[in-house]
């Protein structure tokens, strides 16, 4: 029998090492109590209730943030933590005239999954603003 490793099953070896550290940096990302709901719940009175209302309801301008999984049949994290990114980094996206949010991009990043065996960095502000959007879905 041959046990000599071949580059193939390094290669292999290497991916599902890969693989399982970011499943275990994925599972410490959502412990992090800097990017769960509470904390994405003062970002989100900071920096989003003046339009878009107390709780996500809609408000002067902004609209309702309360049914974004209902509209699509499940919270889209990966949409939405792309577009609050996106706006964090003054990108204006469907014409959507959003005010600067570039604060948002400053302090830690993190590792985020965002499904589908994708997952990138991003700054848990960001992060912490998508966990509130998707804990008062209704």
């Amino acid at each position: 029998m041959n046990t000599k490793a071949t580059p193939r099953t390094n290669l292999s070896v290497r991916l599902a090492r890969t693989a399982l550290v970011l499943s275990a940096l994925g599972a410490l990302a959502a412990c992090n109590p800097f990017a769960g709901p509470a904390a994405g719940a003062r970002q989100y009175d900071a920096n989003c209730a003046a339009c878009h209302g107390d709780g996500g309801r809609g408000g002067a301008g902004g609209p309702d943030l309360t049914g974004i999984a209902a509209r699509e049949g499940e919270f889209p994290r990966r949409a939405v933590l792309n577009r609050l990114d996106g706006y964090g980094r003054g990108l204006v996206q469907h014409d959507v005239a959003m005010p600067d949010m570039s604060h948002m991009m400053t302090g830690r990043l993190m590792l985020v999954d965002l499904g589908r065996g994708a997952s990138r960095m991003m700054p848990e502000r960001v992060v912490a603003l998508g966990a509130y959007l998707e804990s008062i879905q209704r």
